[in-house]
């Protein structure tokens, strides 16, 4: 097997996995919002004497030590691991860390809380990742020939993928 093919495999498997984790997060806050969801004004104080805003207090904290404080750990590691100092390591981790909390955390909670179910989340989930994906493919690709579009492969890329994070 020549290098660049290994290359390749190694490549294509660490997408797979960073794919599953993205999955995995996601179920995981869909299950923690489902698990103990808030009922209607109605019935809310025959359920429970805790108010709403503790409740979303204890899921937050759940996700911040389930979720985010393992990928910090896991990056500052990471970073230690390739020879960077402690302190570049852990400033670039708590990055890394602020950025998914605010562009997939907080997010998939505020969709999640929306459903009824976590089969319900999933369901709407798939059905907008599949248009998503027919929107670039009907949209950008005839248009300009890549899934990022006249900015592909320039210094400009980051323009679309943050429309693309920011829809």
């Amino acid at each position: 097997v020549c290098s660049s093919d290994l290359q390749s495999i190694v490549s294509s498997g660490v997408l797979l996995i960073e794919a599953m984790m993205y999955f995995g997060v996601a179920v995981l806050i869909a299950t923690v919002v489902h698990e103990d969801c808030v009922v209607g004004l109605r019935q809310d104080w025959l359920v429970r004497p805790s108010q709403r805003r503790d409740l979303l207090a204890a899921k937050l904290l759940f996700l911040s030590l389930a979720v985010q404080m393992p990928m910090l750990l896991a990056d500052v590691t990471g970073g230690l691991g390739n020879g960077f100092p402690l302190w570049l390591s852990f400033t670039e981790a708590i990055s890394q860390n602020v950025y998914f909390l605010v562009g997939f955390t907080l997010p998939i909670l505020a969709f999640v809380s929306l459903t009824q179910s976590t089969a319900e989340a999933l369901g709407v989930a798939f059905v907008i990742v599949v248009a998503n994906i027919l929107g670039a493919e009907a949209l950008i690709l005839p248009v300009s020939g890549s899934p990022l579009g006249p900015t592909s492969n320039t210094g400009l890329t980051w323009i679309p993928q943050t429309w693309r994070f920011g829809i």
